[in-house]
């Protein structure tokens, strides 16, 4: 009966060791702690000293040049099982064989390699179109700046011969060596009044040879319509 309740006691949750009555009432029980961070190191490991493990250097060079290969075989087989078990799935479940279906592909590619051929001159003759307006229009650009700098430099001739035909007329006035004397007996004979008086009423009086011949004019004029006022004035009284 007892050993029916232990394996009992056993399968319910280790409660064996509380009632089985063998085990006697003081009992010791072992622990190891985990040592602090403060502690010093054990004695019997102040002085050890791991020994590398040895390495034949034949085996190392062998493993580290064939591993990689039987890797990449083992990896490349998977791929191909893969492969070949994918295709017979396909097979099987669109009904047609691996060499029809290639067959489809292959006038598939051959008839996308003519539409894009058909594309390629379609869009070389869009380019061609553009590539002659272009030029067309770059041709047209020089041609009206060529125009543009003709008129320019026809319009600056045009404004030369002009002044050098003023610098003629003017040049028949200017005093050379030649008539140097000749203009300066002319000076000494007609000589000319800078000078000018302004009486009380701020009228500015002239003389006879005075220099400022335009103002002199437009006093004789001022003059004059200042007489014809008076003289109308006076009809009218």
């Amino acid at each position: 009966m007892f050993p029916r309740c232990s394996l009992l006691l056993n399968r319910m949750g280790g409660l064996s060791t509380v009632w089985d009555p063998t085990i006697n009432v003081v009992s010791f029980q072992c622990v190891r702690w985990r040592k602090k961070r403060t502690d010093p190191k054990a004695k019997s490991k102040l002085d050890y000293k791991r020994i590398p493990t040895p390495i034949d250097p034949w085996e190392y060079e062998f493993l580290t040049t064939k591993t990689p290969h039987y890797r990449t075989i083992l990896r490349a087989m998977r791929k191909m099982f893969k492969e070949e078990q994918a295709q017979k799935s396909t097979e099987t479940a669109e009904g047609g064989s691996a060499e029809e279906r290639a067959q489809m592909e292959r006038q598939e590619h051959l008839s996308l390699l003519e539409w894009n051929e058909q594309e390629n001159a379609r869009t070389r003759a869009i380019r061609e179109e553009r590539l002659h307006l272009e030029l067309r229009e770059k041709e047209e650009k020089k041609l009206g700046k060529m125009l543009e700098m003709e008129e320019e430099r026809r319009r600056t001739l045009e404004e030369l011969a002009i002044r050098v035909r003023q610098e003629k007329e003017a040049s028949k006035s200017y005093i050379t060596m030649d008539n140097v004397e000749q203009a300066i007996e002319n000076a000494l004979a007609d000589s000319k009044e800078y000078n000018f008086t302004i009486d009380k009423r701020g009228r500015i009086l002239l003389p006879e040879n005075s220099a400022w011949q335009e103002l002199k004019a437009r006093q004789e004029l001022t003059v004059d319509d200042g007489e014809e006022n008076i003289e109308e004035q006076k009809q009218q009284q």
